[in-house]
């Protein structure tokens, strides 16, 4: 058990170090907390109606433009993503009005800070899970597909949704919510999974940043659908697929999760570069005289690992064992 804690801390000190992950952190903490200022501020002026289609042109207009001074490393890429969580604070009010309707006030509260306080805990169960080589591997395998299909159900949902009328209102939002909620939940921690491990090419912490904080908005809104759907509809409330959701995030999942935890610490394969970085003697693969980040904890100790490295042999490679 004490060999797993400390395995668990070498796992994750090239994430402490990725100073671009935990900027991006700091970034969507922030955006958020920007985004329940717009909320706050469309309350009191009682913005309760943006057009959709104006709705649409400023965030594209602000998210390309995002993109732009980001590539560039320009500065004014800060000021612009602060300038896009605002408008979509302002733009959310209306909704979470509408759900407040439907639901109340206290319980849309309460509902979006439990939910913002799971995606903390499935970013940091992600760090855990691809922090090992077999996982970070399937992820990158299965990746591409997620993405590629991904879109196609959210085209999908769209086009479900215009086709939605009154009468079904409460079936297509269980519907969308159920499938937003699973789907941008994957998203997140894969986009986690990226931003902290793979990080050849990682692009600027705004954009990573962008990309965690619209994961964690649409999970949010989907969450709040499935609880709205049953409360419009009270057959669909005390349908199997409502007591199945419940089920399925409340108990299944964190269960299933914490045994699979628990299962790869006393018994998951661990190869020798498995945890953290390994340092190779230039070919590339590690030798008799590597030394892996998890014997250079113990750097500190009087049984530390001395390596010796040649510089006229070595070729600066460098091998992250979690990517």
């Amino acid at each position: 058990m004490f060999e797993f804690i400390s395995d668990a801390k070498n796992r994750l000190s090239d994430v402490q170090a990725n100073r671009n992950f935990i900027t991006s952190l700091d970034y969507v903490f922030k955006g958020l907390v920007v985004t329940g200022l717009g909320i706050w501020i469309a309350s009191v002026l009682n913005i309760m109606f943006i057009p959709p289609l104006l709705n649409l042109l400023i965030s594209i207009a602000l998210l390309f433009a995002i993109s732009r001074y980001a590539s560039e490393d320009n500065v004014k890429a800060t000021p612009l993503y602060y300038l896009f969580t605002f408008w979509t604070g302002l733009s959310l009010y209306g909704l979470l009005y509408s759900f407040s309707l439907i639901l109340t006030p206290q319980v849309v509260i309460s509902t979006v800070m439990m939910t913002l306080m799971m995606c903390a805990v499935m970013i940091t169960l992600s760090l855990i899970v691809f922090s090992y080589r077999s996982n970070a591997k399937l992820a990158e395998q299965y990746m591409s597909s997620v993405y590629y299909y991904g879109f196609f159900v959210i085209v999908g949902l769209i086009i479900f949704g215009c086709l939605a009328s009154s009468a079904n209102i409460a079936t297509f939002m269980f519907v969308d919510g159920l499938v937003t909620t699973g789907l941008f939940s994957v998203y997140l921690m894969l986009d986690t999974f990226k931003a902290a491990y793979m990080v050849e090419d990682a692009p600027h912490p705004i954009l990573t940043a962008i990309t965690i904080y619209l994961d964690i908005l649409n999970i949010v809104i989907g969450v709040l659908e499935v609880l709205a759907s049953s409360e419009i509809d009270d057959d669909l409330a005390s349908s199997g697929f409502q007591k199945v959701f419940q089920a399925l995030v409340g108990v299944l999942m964190p269960i299933t999760l914490g045994a699979y935890l628990v299962y790869d610490a006393f018994f998951g394969k661990r190869d020798d570069g498995d945890f953290g970085a390994v340092y190779n003697d230039g070919s590339g693969a590690a030798g008799s005289n590597s030394i892996t980040r998890a014997q250079a904890y113990y750097t500190g100790k009087s049984d530390a690992p001395v390596v010796t490295v040649d510089s006229s042999q070595y070729d600066g490679s460098l091998m992250l064992g979690t990517t």
